[in-house]
């Protein structure tokens, strides 16, 4: 599952996808302001579909179409941080899936983070956000 993807025709993170840092920490916050898709953080991501950049007011954002297109960052901006805060700015917008994962983050051992939004047909939506640790399953 892409680490950012699946959110229909969304002002996804107007300005930002995500914010991301540990209070207390002895490092300075990691700030990741996803407006293209060609650089995210220090990071080149692997473009799935075709998202595109808006440059209209009031700030820069990139769209999904909330079935293909999708942005899969090669690291993990949580390895190492205790605590951290998300903040997304976004938009979803009827027609695409009812369920879609717009933020997956996992570690080697398991551990992720999934914000995923829920579509009611009706203009309607919620927010499901999940931290959880499940353990890896030994091969059979």
């Amino acid at each position: 599952m892409p680490l950012i993807s699946k959110t229909n025709l969304v002002t996804l993170l107007l300005p930002l996808v995500a914010t991301l840092w540990a209070e207390p920490s002895p490092h300075a916050p990691i700030f990741w302001s996803v407006t293209q898709t060609d650089l995210i953080g220090a990071h080149t991501p692997t473009v799935m579909g075709s998202p595109h950049v808006s440059s209209a007011p009031p700030h820069p954002a990139l769209f999904f179409n909330g079935f293909s297109d999708g942005l899969l960052v090669p690291t993990n901006p949580l390895a190492g941080w205790p605590q951290f805060t998300v903040e997304i700015l976004f938009k979803p917008e009827e027609g695409g899936l009812a369920e879609q994962r717009f933020v997956h983050i996992q570690d080697t051992t398991n551990w992720r983070v999934m914000i995923e939004t829920r579509l009611d047909g009706h203009g309607g939506w919620w927010l499901d956000g999940t931290e959880s640790n499940f353990p890896r399953r030994a091969p059979e």
